[in-house]
């Protein structure tokens, strides 16, 4: 299977509570909103947005992205206001092996009411179930703890931690590995 086979029309997913699609214009300030607070900065690669041109630009990739029916985020919207509060994404997809990695951002507003664990429900369900994957793994700087429970109540099984094997902002951070077979995904089901 090919990316551009499933992701040519970038697919929209639903759950009880939230709408994964694709980024849109309209999104803009909510994607500020969330991507500008300095507590989810700590979690990420990726700076604190200073500017919301930022936003603007972080956009327009993912919209050219799903054009060129690449692998792109998914902006995740709560289904009882409209809100976006974050994106998932597979960021890497080895479609010789059938595996693939998931990385999330959710709003820091929105810590600890099941959004992420959710979100992520889905697009391993997504993962395994459309895009025929072997395996799924995600990683988290060993700081961010409650990114690791996430992947533990979606099955994912942590693996072990690369000492030293992310820089940025300046320092090395340990990454925690974690992974979820699809025999181990039937298994849930």
């Amino acid at each position: 299977m090919e990316i551009k086979d499933v992701f040519g029309d970038f697919p929209t997913l639903e759950t009880s509570r939230l709408i994964l699609r694709k980024f849109k214009l309209t999104d803009v300030d909510d994607l500020f909103e969330y991507a500008s607070n300095k507590n989810i900065d700590k979690y990420v690669p990726w700076y604190a947005y200073n500017d919301r041109n930022e936003a603007v630009e972080f956009i327009n990739s993912r919209i050219e992205r799903y054009n060129e029916g690449n692998l792109s985020s998914w902006a995740i919207e709560l289904k009882e206001n409209n809100k976006m509060i974050g994106s998932i994404d597979f960021g890497k997809w080895d479609t010789k092996s059938n595996c693939a990695a998931i990385g999330y951002a959710i709003s820091y507003d929105y810590w600890n009411n099941g959004y992420a664990t959710e979100a992520l429900r889905e697009v391993i369900k997504f993962g395994f179930e459309t895009m025929k994957l072997h395996r799924i793994q995600m990683e988290h700087v060993k700081e961010n703890v409650a990114s690791g429970k996430v992947m533990l109540k979606n099955g994912l099984k942590y693996e072990g931690t690369l000492r030293e094997a992310a820089y940025y902002k300046g320092q090395y951070y340990d990454k925690k590995i974690y992974s979820i077979l699809k025999k181990e995904y039937m298994d849930l089901k």
